[in-house]
C-alpha cells in the first residue's frame, strides 16, 4: 500500500517549495544572485570533480566536470520525484539513482 506523509510533512513541502518559487522567481534576473548561484555550484562542482580525479585520474577536466554537472542533475531529478512514489518504492529508486549516479562519476570510459 501507498504510504501517505503526515499532512505537516506535505504541507511543510508545500510551503518549502512555494518559498523556492517565490526566491527564485524574485531572484531570477538579479545579477548578484546569478553570480552566488554560479559560485556556490561551481565549488560543488570542483569537489565532485576532485573526487573523481582520486578515482579516475586519466579523465580530462572537461569530462570529470561534465560528469558532476550529470551526476548533480541525476541526483536533483530523484530529489523532485520524491513525492510521486511511496517510502519503498522511493528507497529502491533512490538506491538505483545512486548507483547509477557513481557509475557516471566512476566510469573508466571517457
Amino acid at each position: 500500500p501507498r504510504s501517505t506523509p503526515k499532512p505537516s510533512s506535505a504541507a511543510s513541502d508545500v510551503y518549502k517549495r512555494q518559498i523556492y518559487g517565490l526566491i527564485f522567481a524574485a531572484t531570477h534576473g538579479s545579477p548578484r544572485f546569478s553570480q552566488l548561484k554560479a559560485e556556490v555550484f561551481g565549488e560543488f562542482f570542483d569537489y565532485l570533480s576532485a573526487l573523481i580525479k582520486e578515482k579516475n585520474p586519466s579523465l580530462p577536466e572537461s569530462e570529470r566536470q561534465n560528469r558532476a554537472r550529470l551526476t548533480t542533475a541525476l541526483l536533483d531529478g530523484a530529489g523532485a520525484q520524491s513525492q510521486t512514489a511511496s517510502k519503498r518504492q522511493f528507497a529502491k529508486f533512490k538506491t538505483d539513482v545512486v548507483d547509477l549516479a557513481v557509475h557516471i562519476a566512476m566510469s573508466q570510459t571517457h
